[in-house]
């Protein structure tokens, strides 16, 4: 099983937001937004190898038989490397359960090592497409 992440694209303006003061001036404000423009971007403890063997792992248990298709999970690694607000951004129709199993895998999955940018834990988003294949 081969599983790859896709980073939510966004702009430099993503990362900040101008806020008017009362005198008409605007200011930056400091967000916890997420960080789209990492140097080091948010990992599965022990890379890919590991995530796909969790993700197998986890999927043999709770995956519905003879079902084809990819369920596309968008969650947050945020600065401590906890999964927060994991959604299913596209499922699978004819599947419901494997919707619910992806969704539950993710949600399973230990803390990452977190996105950052000088030295600085940020929270990323991240894509997972997750795919199911026919048992033969």
């Amino acid at each position: 099983m081969l599983l790859s992440l896709a980073i939510l694209s966004c702009t430099e303006n993503d990362l900040r937001v101008s806020k008017a003061s009362s005198e008409g001036n605007s200011e930056i404000v400091k967000t916890t937004l997420i960080g789209c423009r990492v140097e080091i971007i948010a990992q599965f403890p022990g890379g890919n190898d590991k995530l796909n063997q969790f993700v197998a792992t986890t999927l043999k248990r709770n995956s519905e038989k003879f079902i084809q298709g990819r369920v596309f999970v968008s969650f947050v690694v945020d600065q401590q490397g906890a999964i927060k607000e994991p959604v299913i951004l596209r499922g699978i129709d004819a599947c419901k359960s494997c919707n619910e199993a992806a969704l539950r895998m993710v949600g399973e999955m230990p803390n990452w090592i977190p996105a950052n940018i000088q030295g600085t834990p940020m929270r990323q988003k991240l894509v997972m497409p997750i795919k199911f294949g026919i048992d033969k």
